[in-house]
């Protein structure tokens, strides 16, 4: 799907706002402050239920406001996101979503932002979480596993936590849970892991300009529950939660070892990967949300992501000016 129209309510710096968008690239241009990024983030916030900057929903409220609400009109659905007083709302033209995994992801988009960096910075976590969202947007079946593996943890860890301690019945009942449950998502990881690593291999050379190798490291966590260790700790030591994920360049931990350029590249390519790999399992190209990355490449990489940019379907590009070297037709909205 294309988004079409764009309104908001209460969200960021925007007391209300609405922009229309049209096929191919979209440019927002405008000074900094002016509130072009909430707009890449409200049709962040419509797909994913999330911001690529913002940890909680909450922190979306604009100044005054004691709710936001996000509409998008698509070419063939009407997509609406509400939070007010702790509690998120989702409609699907006009239906409102009995349950999250009904609406996540309907409206496919995959963000290039600075942030995109502490995915190869950052530790095993960020890394888990960009597989997971990957393998979520390449297979639905997989949103409901990974909430209720979430829940089965949870009440794992509040057992771990009490005092005194309940029923040993219900904790091994739990482990059983969580195994089941974390075996097929650590299976499913793995697949869509290898499928990554191919495919961010190959982008990351023409990227570079030259065959320097990306690589995925993924260790599996164990199973072996010690119900003391863990209450001593106070969570669960077992899982598909602690699993260890690196991304490396060369060989080498990119998050230790690559040079800033290279960990930028390194973070161009697991976009662009992300990009050709929804586009291929749901055979359409997502939506693409560049947040004012054109300035902080050099010549060659800025190429590299114009280029990507003429494969979407749609492109939705902040900065402040117009790339000089823009190719092709496009469409200007200035703030």
């Amino acid at each position: 799907m294309q988004i079409a129209e764009l309104r908001v309510v209460g969200f960021r710096c925007f007391a209300s706002g609405s922009w229309r968008f049209a096929p191919g690239v979209n440019y927002i241009l405008g000074p900094n402050g002016a509130g072009k990024t909430s707009i890449l983030e409200a049709a962040h916030a419509v797909s994913r239920f999330k911001s690529f900057r913002a940890s909680n929903l909450r922190d979306l409220i604009a100044k005054g406001s004691q709710e936001f609400g996000v509409h998008a009109v698509c070419e063939k659905s009407e997509l609406r996101l509400s939070w007010r007083a702790g509690k998120r709302a989702f409609w699907v033209d006009g239906v409102l979503s009995d349950h999250p995994t009904e609406a996540w992801g309907l409206l496919a988009v995959v963000p290039f932002t600075s942030h995109d960096l502490e995915i190869v910075r950052g530790g095993p976590a960020y890394k888990r979480l960009f597989l997971n969202t990957l393998m979520a947007q390449t297979d639905r079946d997989t949103i409901s596993r990974q909430l209720r593996y979430q829940e089965i943890v949870r009440q794992r860890n509040a057992y771990l936590q009490a005092d005194p301690s309940p029923d040993r019945q219900v904790f091994d009942i739990l482990t059983e849970q969580m195994i089941a449950v974390g075996c097929e998502l650590q299976k499913r990881r793995a697949q869509v892991a290898g499928a990554f690593e191919k495919m961010a291999a190959r982008v990351h050379a023409v990227i570079a300009g030259k065959p320097e190798t990306f690589s995925v490291t993924l260790r599996e966590n164990h199973w072996n529950a010690d119900l003391q260790a863990e209450r001593e700790a106070g969570h669960s030591l077992i899982g598909f939660q602690r699993d260890y994920v690196d991304f490396a360049v060369e060989g080498r931990s990119a998050s230790r070892f690559a040079s800033e350029g290279q960990q930028r590249t390194a973070a161009l390519a697991l976009r662009a990967a992300e990009f050709l790999i929804v586009r291929s399992k749901i055979g359409v190209p997502p939506v693409v949300l560049a947040d004012d990355v054109f300035g902080e490449l050099d010549p060659a990489r800025r190429e590299a992501l114009l280029s990507l940019v003429q494969e979407a379907g749609q492109v939705l590009i902040t900065c402040t000016k117009k790339p000089v070297d823009a190719t092709g037709d496009a469409t200007t909205l200035t703030l």
